[in-house]
C-alpha cells in the first residue's frame, strides 16, 4: 500500500516499525511508544489529539460531597472530584449553559432549579437550590452537597460531562443507571442523544430501563463478550436485530429474558471486509 491509500497505519514489534506512509522512520526504543513520537506526523497527528481528548467517567457522589481544590475547571475529572470548578468557569464564561444543566437537573430532580459553587477557605463546594409554592408563595430552601442523595450527585455529574467547557472527542460514561432513578433516566438519555451530534458517546450498561429507550437501534448497540481468555466487542446477533426491527421485543426486553444476543465477528479483524463501523452516527 502507497501513503496515499484510504487508511494510514503503522506496525510495531519491539524495535521493529512499519508504516504505509512514505518517508517515516523513527528511531524507537524497545520500551518506547510509538504513537507519540510519531504523532507530529500529519498523518497520525489527529489520532494523537482525538485519543488525548477522550473522557471516560465513572462519577463518585463521594468524591461530590467532599470540599474540591480549585482547579481550571476546563475537563471534569473522571470521579467528578473538580465539578465545583467545572461548574464555577461555567458560571463565569457561559451562564446559559449552567442555566441549561440546571434546567435539566431539575426534571431528574423536581425542585432543583439552581447549582452553584461555594467557597470555604481555599476550598470549594457545591450548593443546591430547591424552590416551590405554598399557599400562593414562593419558598426555597439551599443545601450543600454533603446533604443531597447519591443520586443526584450521579446525575450532576453525569450532565456536566456533557455541559462542561471543554467537550472531549469521545465520552464514555460507566453505567448511569447505577443510583438513579428508572423515571429518571429519560433525561439523560435524551441529553446523550442531544451531544450525539456534536461528540462521540459510550454508554456501558446493564439497565434494561436505559435499553427501552424507543429510539435505540439495532446499530447503536454493541454487546461485551467474554470467551477464551478475550474479551470481545460484537453487533447484536440476527435473532436480536430482526426483535429489533419488527418491534417484536426492545433490546431492554430482550436482556430481561436473557435473549440479547451477540453475532460473534471480530471488529478489529485484519481483513477489511470483515471490519465494520465500531461505533455508528447517532441520527438527529
Amino acid at each position: 500500500m502507497s501513503s496515499h491509500a484510504k487508511y494510514h497505519w503503522f506496525l510495531r514489534q519491539s524495535e521493529d516499525f512499519q508504516t504505509n506512509v512514505t518517508g517515516l522512520q523513527p528511531a524507537l526504543e524497545g520500551a518506547a511508544l510509538a504513537l507519540p513520537i510519531i504523532g507530529g506526523a500529519q498523518e497520525f497527528a489527529p489520532v494523537v489529539k482525538g485519543l488525548g481528548a477522550m473522557r471516560v467517567f465513572s462519577i463518585q457522589p463521594a468524591k461530590l460531597q467532599e470540599l474540591q481544590e480549585p482547579d481550571a475547571g476546563t475537563n471534569l475529572k473522571s470521579d467528578g472530584s473538580n465539578l465545583a470548578s467545572v461548574l464555577q468557569l461555567l458560571a463565569r464564561e457561559d451562564r446559559k449553559t449552567l442555566d441549561r444543566l440546571c434546567e435539566v437537573l431539575g426534571t431528574i430532580v423536581p425542585n432543583t432549579t439552581k447549582v452553584r459553587t461555594v467557597k470555604h477557605g481555599k476550598r470549594l463546594s457545591l450548593e443546591f437550590t430547591q424552590e416551590w409554592k405554598s399557599d400562593g408563595k414562593s419558598k426555597s430552601v439551599k443545601f450543600e452537597a454533603f446533604s443531597m442523595s447519591d443520586g443526584t450527585l450521579r446525575a450532576l455529574g453525569i450532565l456536566s460531562s456533557f455541559f462542561q467547557k471543554s467537550l472531549p472527542t469521545l465520552i464514555a460514561i460507566e453505567e448511569p443507571e447505577s443510583t438513579i432513578h428508572p423515571e429518571a433516566l429519560g433525561s439523560i438519555l435524551d441529553v446523550i442523544r442531544s451531544f450525539a451530534r456534536n461528540t462521540q458517546i459510550v454508554v456501558t450498561t446493564q439497565s434494561p430501563e436505559l435499553l427501552d429507550a424507543k429510539w435505540i437501534r439495532p446499530e447503536h448497540l454493541r454487546i461485551v463478550t467474554w470467551k477464551d481468555g478475550v474479551t470481545r466487542v460484537c453487533p447484536l446477533g440476527k435473532a436480536s436485530v430482526k426483535a429489533l426491527q419488527e418491534h417484536l421485543m426492545g433490546a431492554g426486553e430482550q436482556l430481561r429474558s436473557n435473549g440479547l444476543r451477540a453475532d460473534e465477528v471480530d471488529v478489529f479483524a485484519a481483513n477489511d471486509d470483515q471490519q465494520f463501523e465500531l461505533f455508528e452516527e447517532m441520527p438527529a
